[in-house]
């Protein structure tokens, strides 16, 4: 083999390369677009969900209030009807001339 031959075989070769290099780099060049995107969508989602955490943050504080709010309403409401009761109950005793209708009142 002459070294033209050797020459325009290792002209082919380093060619041959070249293209391969350029090959390459465009597939890596997809890849971290494809990667970029993925990461995209990614921060997408989570901005997505610290938002709907938020809101259910909120949710939860109104929640809490109203539970807060609907104890004490029972409270108050098992209060009146207790209270309710008794003055009924006394009424009824004073009716019937219950002598122990006064201490009754007194201890309640």
């Amino acid at each position: 083999m002459s070294s033209n031959d050797m020459l325009v075989q290792i002209l082919k070769i380093v060619n041959d390369l070249k293209d391969e290099v350029k090959e390459n780099r465009r597939e890596i060049q997809k890849s971290r677009e494809i990667e970029e995107s993925h990461w995209q969508e990614n921060l997408r989602r989570w901005k997505e969900n610290d938002k709907r955490w938020e809101e259910n943050d909120k949710r939860w504080e109104e929640n809490e209030k109203r539970w807060e709010k609907y104890e004490s309403n029972r409270k108050a409401d098992r209060k009146f009807l207790l209270d309710t009761l008794i003055d009924y109950d006394l009424a009824i005793s004073k009716q019937l001339k219950d002598k122990n209708a006064e201490k009754m009142k007194k201890i309640v």
